[in-house]
């Protein structure tokens, strides 16, 4: 086992170093913290699920006014304004809660596994799904098991939408007899099979996939936006596929959940998990031993993540002071604002008092840096390797981001010095050091310190 780094582990596994957090002193330590109290979700909750339904309510009590006369065209187009407008803003303070918790976070491992998880399952959506998705679905299943996470992530509100599966019929559905115009929606069986669990490599076929989708026929969504069980749209008769056979019609919601559970813990994906977690906490390409111990402590612990963590965290080249992967603009940017030693609640109190500027110099510049929040360009969520990360108009952002951020009020002035020691600590080689010092000014010594290869990378 590897003579633990605190250092090392804040930057390759958390949030970066920070003079207002505890690093954690043990594996032990970090893998104990995913268990506890989630006091910085608690400190900066996020608006959730009851807004999103609270908002899809309120468009359907408008949609009935018009169809009743009882508005104007004109009263419906200001009074969708007024929610659009409102629903923009609850979603960047949202945003900046999100940043808030990984800049907090005494635990920045748990923010990195919900990141990873969170784009594991990937939702695209705009207002104020995403995040409720990921503080429900992903968040709290952070230290279960994977049949526990996988369960409530696809059974979500938000991925039965995303996914179009509310509308899938099956073919011989009662619900198709009537109306024969309805039909079958593979894109949930399909994103499960292949992004979520057994990976696109696991050898099954387009039967599979179409048979699965007939058993997923029927979960839907109900008029306030919650997972339910349609039986009118339901595949009746047995299904059998994969090994896995269905219990009968009355028991179709217990079925799912069952499917959902076997392929949680069959070796495919096991072996998928291993590489992406391997991959993206340690290398673009990382050690098949790695991933075999990691596979087999999964598969041996009924698919517990922790298990799956456990082994990672102690491998040898998780504590290498080599620093291999680039980090994302949210890690990128969360880090920042911790060697900022920026105030987290300065943060979110900044996005509630302008949210056109927090917008403007916070999202749009993360979206510019290649991650739009809450929208990946598919369900196989954002780029997994370095190059993709690194392209002239990308790190060019990167830089006039550092430039600027430093300007925003919720920024306190800071000497180059302190930040190069909150940034890098022992990490910081002569190079950077030698270029902070070079700098013309303070402003262009913080700023190529935050672009330093040695910062860039965790």
């Amino acid at each position: 086992m590897p003579k633990f780094d605190p250092t090392i582990a804040e930057v390759r596994f958390g949030t970066g170093l920070s003079v207002a957090s505890r690093p954690s002193n043990s594996t032990d330590d970090m893998i104990k913290s995913l268990t506890g109290p989630d006091t910085v979700e608690s400190s900066f909750p996020i608006h959730g699920m009851p807004a999103v339904q609270k908002n899809s309510r309120e468009i359907r009590q408008l949609k009935t006014l018009r169809q009743k006369k009882e508005i104007t065209k004109e009263e419906l187009k200001a009074r969708r304004d007024t929610m659009r407008n409102s629903t923009q803003q609850m979603r960047i303070e949202d945003y900046s809660c999100n940043l808030a918790r990984g800049v907090a976070s005494d635990c920045g491992f748990k923010e990195r596994l919900t990141w990873f998880w969170a784009d594991h399952f990937s939702v695209v959506g705009n207002g104020l799904k995403p995040s409720a998705y990921i503080d429900t679905a992903i968040r709290p299943n952070i230290a279960s098991s994977f049949t526990q996470m996988l369960q409530a992530a696809i059974l979500h509100p938000v991925m039965i939408l995303y996914l179009d599966q509310g509308q899938s019929t099956g073919p011989n559905s009662q619900a198709a007899k009537r109306n024969n115009k309805r039909g079958l929606n593979e894109n949930l069986a399909r994103e499960i099979l292949e992004l979520h669990t057994l990976g696109v490599q696991a050898g099954y076929s387009q039967q599979d996939v179409r048979t699965f989708a007939k058993l997923l026929a029927g979960t839907t969504l109900s008029p306030s936006q919650e997972t339910v069980f349609n039986p009118r749209l339901q595949e009746p008769g047995p299904l059998a596929f994969m090994g896995f056979e269905t219990t009968g019609d009355a028991n179709r919601e217990a079925d799912i959940r069952s499917f959902l559970a076997e392929l949680a813990t069959r070796k495919a994906t096991a072996e998928h998990l291993a590489f992406k977690m391997a991959q993206h906490f340690l290398m673009d390409d990382p050690p098949k031993n790695l991933v075999r111990k990691m596979t087999k402590a999964y598969l041996a612990n009924n698919g517990s993540l922790l298990a799956l963590y456990e082994v990672l965290l102690n491998y040898p080249l998780s504590m290498s002071s080599t620093l291999f992967k680039v980090k994302r603009p949210i890690e990128y940017m969360v880090s920042a604002l911790r060697a900022l030693d920026v105030k987290p609640e300065a943060l979110v109190a900044s996005a509630k008092q302008n949210g056109k500027a927090f917008n403007r110099e916070m999202l749009n510049a993360m979206a510019r840096m290649g991650q739009r929040w809450g929208q990946p360009s598919g369900p196989n969520g954002w780029p997994k390797t370095n190059p993709e990360w690194v392209s002239p108009n990308t790190v060019s952002e990167r830089l006039r981001w550092a430039l600027r951020v430093q300007t925003r009020q919720f920024v306190n002035p800071l000497e180059p010095s302190e930040v190069l020691a909150n940034a890098l600590g022992p990490l910081a080689d002569d190079g950077v050091r030698w270029a902070v010092k070079a700098a013309e000014t303070k402003k262009e010594a913080i700023a190529l310190l935050l672009m330093s290869p040695a910062f860039q990378r965790h």
